[in-house]
């Protein structure tokens, strides 16, 4: 089963009737690329895992010049800090309760940096 993407209205949505873009604070995918590491649960809670998704991601954004820190386990995944010095910024991940290929990645702070002037 290759990767496959979740409805597109997950993404970046256009607002009726308007120029304004709203950009989503999560994202919900399937793969099969990030199987849990032998006793990774044990880290975090039961049926939870997502270290190798934290390592890809470390990796990539460290490859387009983007600092973080290392990845921490959290009881609902895994939380990664971003290197940003306009305002405080994390990404967390995991997979998801249910299917063994659902994972989920989401900002934090989850206010899109300037939104709330919109």
């Amino acid at each position: 089963m290759g990767d496959e993407a979740l409805p597109p209205d997950r993404g970046l949505t256009e607002l009726a009737h308007s120029d304004i873009y709203v950009m989503k604070t999560h994202v919900e995918f399937r793969s099969a690329k990030f199987p849990p590491y032998e006793g990774e649960e044990e880290l975090i809670n039961p049926g939870l895992w997502g270290r190798r998704l934290a390592e890809y991601l470390v990796q990539k954004l460290g490859e387009r010049g983007i600092q973080t820190g290392k990845p921490v386990a959290e009881d609902w995944g895994w939380y990664i800090p971003v290197s940003n010095e306009e305002f405080r910024l994390a990404l967390g991940c995991g997979h998801q309760n249910g299917a063994e290929d659902v994972f989920v990645c989401f900002t934090d702070p989850g206010t899109p940096y300037g939104e709330e002037a919109i």
